[in-house]
């Protein structure tokens, strides 16, 4: 009966290195994951994808989704190439005032370690504004630090624009209805 007790503890020892050295590979692979394949990723997704690679967001990768959202038509200009998020052709906001750099979403998440949502507008010159909706998410070191970001935006300009017109069709019908 001892010996059952020490086999039976023994294999439960081997069973979770096992699943423990499993878990430990697959955590190695997903680190790894080759450029090639982030490459692949970033050009798959049709969201807008900034990537901070250093806590302090000074070198950001851009898919070509967000470089055709900030106008950048740079020729050559690859996804791996880094861009510059103070480009004074737009500007952004949120919920109605101007965004300074420093307090933009892929900036509050570096800051703060935490998630952020973002409902932001671009502005191109006085006529011209795209409407993106999103999230930043930190990117932790081994040690739990901050490493860099992703940012992740949708285009809801269309969205906009239709809820747009459907309020001021609204407001119309409202004020027919008053007469």
């Amino acid at each position: 009966p001892v010996y059952l007790a020490i086999s039976a503890a023994m294999i439960a020892v081997v069973e979770g290195q096992r699943r423990s050295d499993r878990r430990r590979r697959a955590a190695e692979a997903a680190r790894l994951m080759s450029g090639a394949e982030l490459s692949a990723l970033m050009d798959a997704t049709s969201s807008a994808v900034w990537i901070a690679h250093d806590p302090d967001g000074e070198v950001v990768t851009a898919n070509r989704s967000a470089r055709e959202i900030m106008r950048i038509k740079k020729a050559g200009a690859a996804d791996g190439d880094p861009v510059l998020l103070r480009d004074k052709s737009f500007l952004v906001f949120e919920r109605g005032e101007e965004l300074a750099p420093a307090l933009s979403p892929l900036a509050r998440c570096l800051r703060t370690g935490e998630a952020v949502e973002a409902d932001l507008e671009f502005r191109f010159g006085s006529e011209e504004s795209s409407y993106l909706y999103g999230s930043a998410a930190p990117i932790h070191d081994e040690r739990g630090r901050v490493r860099g970001a992703i940012l992740s935006l949708v285009d809801i300009t269309e969205r906009r624009r239709l809820e747009d017109s459907l309020k001021g069709l609204a407001n119309e019908r409202e004020e027919v209805l008053a007469r």
